[in-house]
């Protein structure tokens, strides 16, 4: 199982609690015809989880898939409850595909109802009988999660049954389903002790047989009782006071709680009774509440004791008290100190709430019992701020909490907004926005103890324009600048406002194409964002640094950068974040343009689908799927190339990307023309969109320039495959000039390399050669193989005849430059297919990657050297190592090495002087 490194996620809810005492053998109630849904239903105290996990240990040794979930107050969100219920699953052995990420990610976009049918899918597929224990279902309030509950046992599989645990009956529709003989359930006259099994419990205590009588007496079977007399009986002398018991039939619980409590100080009494209005409980929160410094040492000593406080982690890092305990230590410190619950209860929240735990913290707060309380800690935290610190899951919690009044609450107010955006609903966001926009008179008019109210106007205008990036209508540089000049004067601002400013501003640059400005303002952005821990921020940013860096052709420096953001991503987000996923996304398009087909295909997926139903954006949807459509091209997988393209289009109709549309539009006419299918040029003709892209000469086009390149690119392929070269030549003069003016040199080396086809087939050949030496010039230094590769075979022919014939090339360069454009199939080698008098195969051929990795190995390097000179991880380093002894046919570094020197691979290389990437 991955993710639960998250800091919601508790896990020792996913495995049955391990009790204080030992377990009564209890065979007359495991001795049963398992239902469909078995409820185990009795007051507290009566051992129900201590029963199931006899049952759950019983059939897990007899074969069956067993997934255990303890529920608590935090539970009330179906989105988390549903969460739980798919990580304790995958954790006993159910393969549930991508729901796991899917769910640790926030179901962006996704129902409940439809992840609760893909688990009965799942489940349907699982081989094996699967039983799924929900203990203290009773802490369960909401009933969207009793709807979602009753829906799954109505609808699982045969194989599957659900055990229930409660205090009472829960609100599923038991009478219906008793009725059709899917219930059964075990109350407490079931699970009460019987005289057998009360003097099993006693053995070790060698009780006199009128004291076990008596106990049996006092308890009537309670095992929470019996558990209670048991520690009581541990004192010295303490059998002499059992009779003390006699008169408390229904409180024995209470009682001996009593008497425990008053064995203590008053000091530890207090730390006792205050540790207990927490569901968890720490040294340094206790610490906290309790004003002292020995809150570890009282815990450990506590549980050593026995005294009803337990550990509920391995490193037991957090304890809880037994819950009945911690009701009674509740209430005796509201009758004592009736005053200072609520201030309890907000001290306890602010300690959660510094601490990042916001989940914990607003359950806290809400149990205040000021019901402004949780808004206003929110508020004051930073509201839709805080989400620039760990993404959607922390907004997803702050906006659990309702806004009570906007006026007094606008951040909160901003968060709900920032999150109808994040998951899609931008019409409902939009709504949102101006009527909070009308209510604060355009954000000037709030409640006197608003905290930084001047910030407010900013703020509003910041979640403005993230609402104009969401619906793909971009502010244009000039407005931002102005923005930003404007408040950056103001001394009554906070400072990190006009950050957040020019973050929007450089990713505008980069839409807009003007790449080194938005590198230059997104380089300070990231450095600002990072020293007031907005993580997410910063890396969301990073993003687009990498958009500009490819774009400028700088394809080494991008593949750095990335590998840094995923490395960020991975360890304070998790693997399953949205950006760690964006950064496998661009990484895989780097490493297709520099010709690593394998690990482009390695990283790409399930990356992609993560993009498609979470926080995936135009950039990074176009990116992943122009890379998945590429490589499966090169594989000549035909019917994969038009699955991928219509799947595009889908997601982008599902998130109303109109620019992904269009941009899937051009790449389905591509590769009807790359396919030669027919009348492929004649729609590319008619296209609409082509010739309203032609009709623009380029100034001002704004998030369009993909478009717009990519359609002057197609057309002209177009003319040249119709045979009328002189136009296409013509026809690309002017996006060449603009081009180079903005110094797109992904562009210039798309563009040069038609003209050269082009001026070729004129006869044109200096003019053609010309062409092909800028190309190189540009390609080379930075790996950037694709655009040669991509034009196919006959393009690639044409390359080589006009690098072969031209003068200017001396022999150490024309080597080069034929190495660098020639190869065979997806497998491209970084040398020359023929080395040594030895020819390599298609199978054995060297990908650029991997001639690298092999230069590190023949330095001496350790695959940690190597991945560091080459700026990627260790784990690339090894599958490339991997790759090369498996298609040289070697099982050790040194004979890989003497063959590799043997076919004549190192030529031309100067070991030693092995350079980094980045």
């Amino acid at each position: 199982m991955v993710g639960t490194s998250k800091p919601w996620i508790i896990n020792s809810k996913l495995k049955p609690p391990q009790g204080a005492v030992l377990h009564v053998e209890r065979p007359r109630l495991l001795q049963l015809e398992l239902p469909r849904m078995l409820l185990v239903s009795a007051p507290p105290g009566y051992g129900k989880t201590t029963y199931m996990s006899l049952l759950f240990d019983k059939l897990s040794e007899h074969g069956h898939v067993c997934a255990w979930l303890t529920l608590d107050e935090f539970d009330q969100s179906p989105e988390v409850l549903t969460t739980y219920v798919i990580l304790s699953l995958t954790q006993a052995g159910v393969d549930l595909g991508h729901l796991e990420q899917i769910a640790l990610e926030g179901f962006v976009s996704m129902p409940m109802d439809v992840a609760w049918s893909m688990i009965i899918h799942q489940l349907e597929q699982h081989s094996s009988p699967v039983v799924l224990f929900l203990g203290d279902y009773h802490r369960i309030e909401n009933k969207s999660i009793n709807d979602l509950t009753s829906f799954f046992i109505r609808r699982m599989p045969a194989t599957c049954h659900v055990v229930i645990g409660s205090r009472s009956h829960p609100n599923l529709g038991l009478t219906d389903f008793f009725s059709r003989g899917y219930l059964q359930i075990i109350d407490q006259q079931a699970l009460k002790f019987d005289d057998s099994e009360m003097v099993h419990f006693f053995e070790a205590s060698a009780l006199p047989n009128d004291i076990l009588q008596h106990v049996k007496d006092s308890t009537e079977g309670w095992p929470v009782a019996a558990q209670l007399v048991k520690i009581w009986l541990s004192k010295t002398d303490s059998q002499l006071r059992i009779s003390d018991f006699s008169g408390r039939v229904k409180d024995v619980a209470s009682y001996l709680a009593e008497e425990i409590l008053a064995d203590l100080p008053p000091d530890q009494q207090i730390f006792m009774m205050r540790t207990a209005f927490l569901e968890r409980v720490n040294g340094h929160v206790a610490n906290a509440l309790c004003k002292t410094t020995e809150g570890w040492s009282l815990l450990e000593s506590f549980e050593r004791r026995n005294l009803l406080l337990q550990s509920i982690d391995p490193e037991r890092q957090w304890f809880r008290y037994h819950h009945l305990f911690a009701e009674f230590l509740r209430d005796r410190y509201r009758r004592l100190y009736p005053e200072d619950v609520t201030p309890l209860y907000k001290a306890a929240a602010a300690w959660f709430s510094e601490q990042g735990l916001f989940r914990e913290a607003l359950d806290l707060a809400a149990k205040s019992g000021d019901p402004l309380f949780p808004a206003s800690l929110i508020e004051n935290a930073g509201g839709w701020r805080l989400a620039w610190a760990r993404g959607v899951p922390l907004l997803k919690t702050l906006c659990m909490v309702e806004t009570p009044d906007v006026r007094r609450y606008p951040r909160l107010g901003l968060a709900h907004i920032y999150l109808k955006a994040k998951e899609g609903q931008i019409a409902a966001a939009r709504r949102q926005l101006d009527q909070m926009t009308r209510q604060t008179a355009g954000f000037t008019d709030f409640a006197p103890d608003v905290a930084n109210v001047m910030d407010m106007p900013v703020e509003g205008s910041i979640i403005e324009y993230f609402l104009c990036f969401s619906e793909d209508l971009i502010q244009s540089p000039q407005h931002l600048q102005r923005h930003m000049d404007d408040i950056s004067r103001r001394p009554d601002i906070s400072p990190i406002l006009p950050k957040l400013v020019q973050v929007m501003l450089s990713i505008s640059h980069t839409i807009h194409g003007d790449y080194q400005q938005g590198i230059d303002l997104g380089l300070d952005c990231c450095k600002t964002l990072r020293q007031v821990n907005l993580h997410y921020g910063e890396m969301y940013i990073s993003i687009y640094l990498s958009v500009s860096y490819v774009g400028l052709g700088r394809l080494r420096d991008a593949l750095a950068f990335h590998e840094t953001t995923k490395t960020h991503a991975e360890r304070i987000l998790g693997k399953k974040s949205n950006i760690y996923s964006n950064c496998l996304i661009f990484l895989a398009e780097i490493h297709y343009l520099m010709g690593d087909h394998e690990t482009a295909q390695a990283l790409l997926w399930p990356a992609l689908d993560t993009a498609k139903y979470s926080e995936g954006y135009f950039e990074v949807l176009a990116s992943g799927y122009m890379t998945a459509i590429s490589l499966a091209r090169d594989s000549l997988n035909q019917e994969r190339v038009f699955t991928l393209i219509k799947d595009a289009q889908e997601t982008a109709r599902r998130r109303g990307l109109d620019r992904l549309h269009k941009l899937m539009e051009l790449r389905e006419l591509k590769e009807n023309l790359f396919f030669k299918k027919t009348n492929a040029g004649r729609h590319i003709q008619a296209s609409s969109l082509i010739q309203a892209q032609l009709a623009h000469d380029g100034t001002a086009i704004g998030k369009d320039l993909c478009l717009w390149y990519e359609a002057h690119c197609l057309h002209m392929r177009h003319l040249l495959a119709s045979g009328n070269p002189q136009q296409a030549a013509e026809a690309l003069i002017p996006v060449y000039t603009h081009a180079t003016t903005m110094g797109h040199k992904t562009w210039i080396l798309e563009i040069t390399l038609l003209m050269a086809l082009a001026h070729h087939a004129l006869g044109k050949i200096a003019t053609a050669q010309q062409h092909m030496r800028q190309a190189i010039s540009i390609a080379l230094p930075e790996n950037f193989s694709r655009p040669f590769l991509d034009k196919g075979k006959e393009a690639r022919e044409t390359f080589a005849y006009l690098i072969r014939t031209d003068p200017a090339w001396n022999e150490t360069e024309l080597e080069q430059a034929l190495t660098f454009i020639t190869a065979d199939g997806a497998a491209r080698t970084a040398a020359s297919p023929a080395r040594g008098g030895v020819m390599l195969s298609s199978e054995q051929a060297i990908t650029p990657r991997e001639l690298e990795v092999l230069v590190g190995l023949a330095d001496g390097l350790s695959n940690k050297e190597i991945a560091r000179k080459l700026s990627v991880t260790e784990g690339t380093v090894k599958f490339h190592r991997k790759n090369l002894y498996r298609k040289l046919n070697v099982g050790s570094r040194s004979r890989l090495i003497e063959l590799a020197r043997g076919l004549g691979l190192f030529k031309g290389v100067d070991v030693k002087k092995l350079q980094p990437l980045a």
